[in-house]
């Protein structure tokens, strides 16, 4: 009976760790972003806005992975703005 309670408990904290997983917003993800800061664009610009934060992001991300680096870089409000 113990060993049966003990599988049972051990299954349904494995459930509640995947959901909690699967539910947290990635704070690098677009949609995050826009949400974060209250910003949405027409449909024929959002794919082109879109693509410029997730190459942005690669940007930070080399960035802040260089130990050369003397200050590290973060999204805000910018990110969707094309550094060319």
């Amino acid at each position: 009976m113990k060993k049966s309670i003990l599988i049972a408990s051990i299954f349904f904290i494995s459930l509640i760790a995947v959901y909690f997983e699967t539910s947290q917003s990635n704070p690098d993800t677009f949609e995050h972003w826009k949400t974060q800061f209250a910003v949405s664009f027409d449909p024929k610009e959002e794919m082109y806005r879109k693509l410029i934060f997730e190459k942005n992001v690669k940007i930070i991300e080399t960035h802040n992975a260089d130990t050369t680096q003397t200050y590290k870089m973060g999204i805000n409000q910018f990110t969707i703005y094309s550094r060319e």
